[in-house]
């Protein structure tokens, strides 16, 4: 049988263990959020350049006529 002391501090360890996991969450996200942003962002332009400069992409999806005509 746990004496209430025991108890109170099985509780409070796992309490703080679990809390400690959500704040490491939120560092990581803080920290790495704007790092991915960055990232991707850099790898998108580099894709749409690439794909905009490549001759075979430009066979692929080079759209000569327009399917829709304005009036």
């Amino acid at each position: 049988m746990h004496t209430a002391e025991e108890l109170f501090n099985d509780t409070f360890r796992r309490f703080s263990k679990n809390w400690t996991f959500v704040l490491a969450l939120q560092q990581v996200s803080g920290v790495g959020l704007p790092f991915a942003k960055m990232t991707l962002a850099k790898q998108h332009s580099d894709s749409v350049n690439y794909m905009s400069t490549d001759p075979e992409y430009r066979k692929c999806s080079a759209v000569r006529t327009s399917p829709f005509r304005m009036p």
